[in-house]
């Protein structure tokens, strides 16, 4: 079977620093993330996406993936912590806890 391929497209300046709209191939809206190849993984295994497919990602309007592809489940458990000295690394990612009375 084929990967899920995400398209990031442009990027936005937000409060909490750049965030990129991603689609699906087909248009298809994901949302705006940080980290879209985690966030995207995530938010498809939300919607019920077999954690088992493999998932690429293409910069809009180019011809070819950004990485080999890899599986949804695997993407899903990471994100990315950007550091104060200016450092990012991969680390496991972990639901924020919801706060009594704040609606997401």
């Amino acid at each position: 079977m084929d990967p899920i391929r995400i398209i990031i497209h442009e990027s936005r300046s937000m409060t909490h620093g750049q965030r990129h709209r991603v689609t699906l191939e087909d248009g298809t809206e994901l949302g705006w993330y940080r980290f879209p190849l985690y966030d995207a993984a995530r938010a498809l295994q939300e919607r019920g996406v077999d954690p088992d497919r493999t998932l690429t990602t293409r910069w809009v309007g180019s011809p070819y993936d950004n990485f080999m592809p890899a599986k949804i489940g695997h993407l899903a458990r990471w994100t990315i912590s950007e550091r104060h000295s200016g450092d990012s690394t991969r680390e496991r990612w972990h639901p924020r806890p919801v706060l009594e009375g704040k609606s997401s």
